[in-house]
């Protein structure tokens, strides 16, 4: 089978920041089908210091970069907003480049004779032609209306809530919009599939977890650091910085009552000034783009997860548990994890019960093994990237036919 994929931006192996989903189902599928991937570039180079990984190079029969949008004109960005298009829509505020890149799609497919177009995200919808019809399946990942529902729910201002809740309602269109033109929608939980479903039909969703590169995030002898507490990701992201910021003002002082030498990190790159400005604070260190994410996560007495936003599964929290570090998360971080508290790891949504939890860790050794232990046995058992993979060309090849 030949199949066309569009990301909205180039794919990550597992050392690199951001999601492996799209390189580690690619790499699965290459075996027995062609790839062609066109994609736009990166946000910035530090979010994909290799974008050009010969991995990646070597996954793809052809790789064609899209050509970046510039800053839109004002007329544009005045007909986007009347429109009340979803951010991700450029029909309004790119009219030109919308157009080039459709008809680059449509270049790309027929030269090909592809026979499925996958998309790696639901912005990528609007770039596929509506003629000629080719079977399409959109891996929406996390659906964009359920995640901003949450944003709506934990904004303090009543501006940003009705913001974040007309964002929603523009998103759900486009969601149910990739239901009517698509063969499958694809969902890494159960939770963002019921999302789905609300705006689609059922039988058209279908949920493809993430897995974890054991290979990769592998335990190690490191000597651990104590006190050291450390949180990775790309902090550009929203939810990520969010959950940083929680962190530093509500759950760390609690913590610094019981453990004052409490160390905490927070890797990865892309981090907004208010981040690099709580990294000048005592204890508290913002690092910015690192060549691995691993020496940090080795070395940490314990891994934390406190996001609050956000939909999906979190491969962050899979790769500290494969690397076998003790775990203390919030609820927002396991969706989709079969894992349970005071077993795999420790959960906590409110700042005292995850102060609490990480005090826990922090002064008993032994329940840290254990848990680092345990949640290592379980999900190099449960969470295996191959195994998704195969679940996906399942769906594609149905979705052909």
């Amino acid at each position: 089978m030949r199949i066309l994929v569009l990301a909205p931006q180039p794919p990550v192996t597992s050392r690199m920041p951001g999601s492996p989903r799209l390189f580690q189902f690619a790499r699965h599928l290459a075996k027995q089908h062609e790839l062609f991937l066109l994609h736009f570039p990166a946000a910035s180079d530090a979010s994909t210091p290799n974008a050009h990984e010969p991995l990646v190079g070597q996954t793809f029969r052809e790789i064609v970069p899209l050509p970046p949008l510039p800053p839109a004109r004002w007329r544009y960005r005045q007909l986007h907003r009347l429109a009340r298009a979803p951010h991700f829509l450029t029909r309004f505020s790119h009219p030109g480049e919308h157009r080039r890149i459709r008809r680059l799609v449509a270049e790309r497919a027929q030269r090909h004779a592809v026979d499925l177009v996958y998309l790696d995200d639901l912005s990528m919808l609007q770039y596929v032609p509506d003629a000629p019809a080719l079977p399409l399946v959109v891996d929406v990942c996390d659906s964009v209306s359920l995640e901003h529902l949450q944003r709506a729910r934990h904004a303090r201002r009543l501006r940003d809530k009705l913001r974040w809740r007309l964002e929603a309602r523009t998103a759900a269109r486009h969601e149910a919009l990739a239901g009517r033109r698509s063969q499958r929608l694809i969902a890494i939980t159960e939770v963002d599939a019921a999302a789905l479903r609300r705006v689609c039909p059922e039988y058209k969703v279908t949920v493809v977890p993430n897995g974890v590169d054991t290979e990769y995030f592998h335990p190690s002898d490191a000597a651990l650091v104590p006190g050291r507490v450390v949180f990775t990701g790309v902090m550009g992201f929203g939810p990520n910085e969010d959950a940083v910021l929680h962190f530093c003002q509500e759950i760390l002082p609690r913590v610094r009552s019981r453990c004052p030498d409490v160390q905490f990190w927070a890797v990865g790159s892309d981090a907004a000034p208010r981040l690099l400005e709580l990294g000048k604070q005592p204890g508290v260190h913002v690092t910015g783009a690192v060549p691995d994410v691993r020496p940090y996560v080795w070395s940490a007495a314990a891994y934390v997860s406190p996001l609050r936003l956000g939909t999906g599964m979190k491969n962050k929290v899979l790769a500290a548990l494969s690397m076998r570090r003790p775990v203390v998360a919030t609820r927002a971080s396991l969706h989709g994890l079969d894992v349970r508290h005071g077993e795999e790891l420790l959960v906590a949504d409110s700042p005292q019960d995850f102060a609490d939890c990480l005090i826990r860790i922090l002064e008993d050794r032994e329940l840290a093994r254990q848990l680092a232990r345990r949640g290592h046995e379980r999900v190099t058992e449960r969470y295996s990237w191959q195994a998704s993979a195969a679940q996906l060309a399942a769906v594609l090849e149905a979705a052909a036919r």
